[in-house]
């Protein structure tokens, strides 16, 4: 199953959020989430939030454990 977020209205080059998504892609929530948060560049909080939305809306719309993301 899969669960979905998505940002709007973000004012940030697709570039530059790019380069972020490539870091974490492929990882698990909680490597992702490190990654985010030792990354210096202006999308990453950005795409932190929006993980932290999809992660959220994947346990409690569709009761997927945290552990597994």
């Amino acid at each position: 199953m899969e669960a979905k977020a998505i940002a709007k209205t973000i004012r940030v080059s697709s570039q530059k959020a790019n380069l972020v998504m490539r870091l974490i892609r492929g990882r698990t929530a909680a490597e992702s989430f490190i990654i985010l948060e030792n990354t210096n560049t202006k999308s990453a909080p950005l795409v932190k939030k929006l993980l932290n939305s999809a992660v959220s809306n994947a346990t409690n719309n569709h009761g997927m454990l945290v552990d597994q993301l």
